[in-house]
C-alpha cells in the first residue's frame, strides 16, 4: 500500500505543477536597440501579451519588459518644433542632452537626486550638452531643463555601470 500512495502522491505533484507557470519565453533571438530617443529591448519570436498605441507610436508588451526613461513633466514652449532629448538612458559615464529649435538664452539644466538636492547645474549654450555621470552613484536622478525659472521638460535618468 505504501507503494501505491507514493505513486499517487507523485502523480498529484506532477499534475499540480503542470498548471503553474512563471514569466518565461522561448525566443528565436533578441537584443537591445539604442538611439537618440532612448533604447528598447526586443525579442524575436515572443508571444505578445498586449498592445498600447497612440497616433504616433505603438508598443507591444510581452514577457520581456525593458527599462526605459519617461518624461515625467513638461510645459508647452512658445517656440515651434522644439525637440529635447536625453540619452543614453541608462547612462554610465556621460549623459547627452540635445535641444533643437529653441532659443537657448537663459536655458540651464539641473540634475537632482530624488529628494530634490541639486547635484549639477549648468547653462546650456549649444545643441549638445555633455553631463558627467561617471562619479554619480548607481540609481535614479531627475534632469530638468529650465528656461529662466520655468521647467521646460523633466526626465527620469538612471545611472548604471
Amino acid at each position: 500500500m505504501t507503494h501505491s500512495k507514493f505513486i499517487l502522491t507523485a502523480a498529484g505533484i506532477i499534475v499540480a505543477t503542470l498548471g503553474l507557470s512563471a514569466q518565461s519565453s522561448t525566443s528565436a533571438s533578441g537584443g537591445e536597440a539604442k538611439g537618440i530617443g532612448g533604447s528598447a529591448s526586443y525579442t524575436v519570436g515572443q508571444t505578445a501579451v498586449g498592445v498600447a498605441s497612440n497616433n504616433q507610436r505603438s508598443v507591444t508588451q510581452g514577457v520581456q519588459q525593458p527599462y526605459t526613461y519617461s518624461v515625467i513633466a513638461g510645459k508647452n514652449v512658445k517656440e515651434i518644433d522644439v525637440f529635447i532629448a536625453a540619452y543614453p538612458n541608462p547612462a554610465s559615464t556621460t549623459l547627452t542632452l540635445r535641444i533643437d529649435g529653441m532659443d537657448l538664452t537663459q536655458v540651464t539644466y539641473q540634475l537632482t537626486d530624488l529628494v530634490g538636492k541639486v547635484l549639477l547645474e549648468q547653462d546650456i549654450t549649444g545643441e549638445l550638452t555633455s553631463i558627467p555621470m561617471d562619479e554619480k552613484a548607481n540609481g535614479a536622478y531627475i534632469l530638468q531643463v529650465l528656461k529662466g525659472t520655468s521647467v521646460v521638460k523633466s526626465f527620469q535618468i538612471v545611472k548604471k555601470q
